[in-house]
């Protein structure tokens, strides 16, 4: 699978924007982990080749978490820094 993942900004406050592209359509899904592996939100994307999402994360106190990308049962994890 090729694709490109960003994450902006990083460290965040509020919103954590994700863009992607993909080689082709395919199933796609966020979650936002903590440091213990516990998933706290989840956005499930359905098919899509590319796109800009944007998650809020204002619920969430200041540290650090993983922003899973899944793409087809494959997943990537970015860090991400929420800040208060």
């Amino acid at each position: 699978m090729a694709y490109r993942l960003g994450i902006f900004p990083n460290p965040t406050q509020d919103i954590v924007n994700i863009e992607f592209n993909l080689d082709r359509s395919r199933s796609v899904r966020l979650s936002i982990v903590n440091a213990i592996g516990q998933i706290l939100q989840t956005e499930n994307l359905g098919e899509r080749s590319a796109g800009l999402e944007q998650i809020s994360v204002q619920q969430l106190p200041a540290g650090a978490y993983w922003l899973m990308f899944e793409v087809d049962g494959i997943r990537v994890a970015k860090p991400l820094r929420v800040i208060k």
